[in-house]
């Protein structure tokens, strides 16, 4: 009772002062403690306390009235509102506050808003170029498989035309009285010379340093590092065109044979249970160590080798020493 009356009394004496044409406007904010200005002028806060307001008494006239209230750097309260105070009257001017960005505010929004559309921006150039890449990638993947599908069906139609030549040549030779090993081999030069009917290659039928006489190879091989081969001997039984095979060529050689059924195998494959890995037509071969090829892998510390106890093939370094069967002629790929 006593705040009211204090209130009251505080009011019926600014009324009393307001003559010559003044009036009194009361202001209540929210949030409160808020900065008033009048016309641009800082004339106090409102009150922080509840059933408190602010009065101020002012000329008749109209007045623009701004609140404001700082939250933070980003953000701030503030309202405004144009009022007319007429002579000799009481209004109450009560101002809800809306939360507005500040210039900083602003700055950092505008900022943030930019760096999400350059990671939107960014994210749709990546999703692009994944798609891309799927695309290419699906399509190399179509592309492989159907060239695997061709060169299946391209060297099926080799082997089966191959198969037609060497069944043609035996029949031919046998016609000849010309009996064939292992249906391809034919011997020439007494049995030193292995001339194979489906490669078209001829080779040596003893490794270097073994001797041919009499049905058979005699003599230990001679082993060599891939260095030493450039010295090896060209010239062998009238002919002078002898070399060190490809690791293509020395394929063709590899026969896996003491299994059901016996087969070649060039697959660069290890014969797997199979005692032997070359054609028997190479008497007296060692069956331990590796024939020397003149191939070099990519890299060129090292080279193409045939593995005599398997079949299959490796690429050890060139120091390492293997055995040597020269071979003349080209070979038949079809």
């Amino acid at each position: 009772m006593t705040k009211h009356l204090t209130f009251f009394i505080l009011i019926l004496t600014l009324l009393t002062a307001c003559g010559g044409g003044s009036g009194i406007i009361k202001i209540n904010t929210s949030p409160r403690d808020a900065k008033i200005f009048i016309d641009g002028e800082l004339v106090g806060n409102s009150p922080s306390n509840i059933g408190q307001t602010f009065a101020i008494k002012l000329d008749e006239g109209t007045y623009t009235i701004k609140v404001t209230k700082p939250l933070n750097n980003i953000y701030t309260y503030s309202k405004e509102k144009t009022v007319f105070i007429k002579e000799g009257t009481i209004q109450t001017v009560s101002l809800e506050m809306e939360k507005i960005e500040t210039a900083i505010g602003k700055r950092l929004r505008i900022k943030e808003e930019v760096e999400k559309q350059k990671a939107l921006e960014k994210k749709a150039l990546e999703d692009e170029i994944y798609a891309r890449a799927e695309i290419n990638r699906k399509r190399r993947e179509k592309e492989k498989a159907e060239q695997e599908i061709l060169e299946k069906k391209l060297k099926a139609q080799q082997r089966e035309k191959a198969e037609k030549l060497r069944l043609i040549a035996e029949q031919e030779l046998l016609a000849k009285g010309v009996e064939l090993v292992e249906a391809r081999y034919e011997l020439l030069a007494s049995g030193a010379i292995v001339s194979d009917r489906v490669s078209g290659l001829q080779w040596m039928r003893c490794s270097l340093g073994q001797e041919y006489r009499n049905g058979g190879c005699h003599g230990k091989a001679k082993s060599f590092t891939w260095d030493g081969l450039i010295n090896i001997n060209s010239n062998f039984n009238e002919y002078d065109d002898w070399r060190v095979p490809t690791i293509e060529e020395l394929r063709t050689l590899i026969y896996c044979h003491s299994g059901k059924p016996d087969f070649f195998n060039e697959t660069g494959r290890s014969c797997s249970s199979y005692k032997d890995s070359i054609a028997s037509v190479f008497v007296n071969t060692p069956n331990r160590g590796k024939f020397l090829s003149s191939s070099e892998t990519k890299s060129s510390e090292s080279a193409y080798v045939l593995f005599l106890a398997g079949g299959d093939i490796g690429k050890p370094l060139k120091g390492y020493t293997g055995y040597v069967r020269l071979v003349r002629g080209v070979l038949n790929k079809d």
